[in-house]
């Protein structure tokens, strides 16, 4: 088992459901993603979510940082993509998620990448 792995707890699709799937225009089954993640996001916030270095992170946690982010990004505009340095991290799974969740637009950069190649990337 690697010490910098990111487990995720399973949470029950029944659990899931408050966020229904929708029928679109055509008759087909549209999965409102964003809207799933909002729903399990906002299950309960002392539930285990993320495993990291042998510590449970909990929904209240990926939360918090949720709510951090949106404090930085109150005066962007809501189309405006959001670079993310992807690491191996719970603040990194809770800034993805959320940004999921707020239908943001998610432009991830590696980062395990050399600094001069993210340098390049960006």
């Amino acid at each position: 088992m690697f010490t910098n792995s990111v487990y995720f707890n399973e949470v029950s699709r029944e659990n899931v459901d408050v966020c229904p799937d929708t029928v679109d225009e055509t008759g087909g089954t549209a999965v409102d993603i964003p809207g799933r993640i909002s729903a399990v996001m906002g299950l309960d916030p002392s539930m285990p979510a993320v495993q990291y270095e042998g510590r449970w992170y909990t929904w209240g946690d990926i939360g918090s940082v949720g709510q951090a982010l949106d404090v930085h990004l109150a005066g962007l505009p809501p189309e405006t993509p959001i670079g993310v340095l992807t690491r191996n991290r719970p603040s990194m799974v809770a800034t993805v998620l959320t940004l999921l969740a707020r239908r943001r637009a998610v432009l991830t950069v590696n980062g395990l990448h050399p600094d001069r190649a993210i340098v390049n990337e960006v």
